[in-house]
């Protein structure tokens, strides 16, 4: 397979890549770098893809195979609110970039509304990328209840940024 013929095949999907990358790692920009690496392990594999039922299923699986590896190899693949205020990608437009650091101070504020024990753990996992033992051993809670905190958490964020920008339009 060419590189025509790759790109003819595969650029369509970029898209979906994307959304599935953005799902996994919360994160605009370490979900392009997972969708590149992505793009990057399916062009070596190329000439294997016409034996491929899905090529879509099949570029999905990949992004979430690299990131379940960069995660086991410590990678880091979490969110970084912090980074992404920081530092703007000079080529992205001013008034894109501008909307991401809203939104970032906007999902900060959120997370400060947290009850204290939500606040520590979203803090620990989502910005800081601890491990759940980890963040076992700071806590002294179980795993479970930290699951549960995160996952509440998580949920009344993006419940609350979403309100936020109904709200926002009106």
């Amino acid at each position: 397979m060419d590189a025509r013929q790759f790109k003819s095949l595969m650029l369509p999907l970029s898209r979906e890549m994307f959304a599935t990358a953005v799902s996994l790692t919360h994160n605009v920009r370490t979900a392009e770098d997972l969708v590149q690496d992505a793009y990057e392990r399916l062009w070596i594999h190329r000439n294997e893809l016409d034996r491929v039922d899905s090529l879509g299923k099949y570029a999905n699986a990949t992004v979430r195979h690299l990131y379940i590896d960069n995660r086991r190899k410590g990678k880091g693949l979490h969110i970084d609110l912090h980074q992404e205020m920081l530092f703007a990608d000079s080529s992205a437009d001013t008034e894109r970039q501008t909307e991401a650091s809203e939104d970032t101070r906007t999902v900060f504020r959120l997370i400060e509304l947290l009850p204290q024990q939500q606040q520590r753990i979203i803090t620990l996992r989502d910005i800081e990328g601890r491990e759940y033992d980890e963040i076992e051993k700071i806590t002294g809670l179980s795993q479970i209840a930290i699951r549960v905190n995160l996952s509440r958490a998580r949920k009344t964020v993006r419940l609350q940024f979403k309100e936020y920008y109904r709200n926002e339009r009106k």
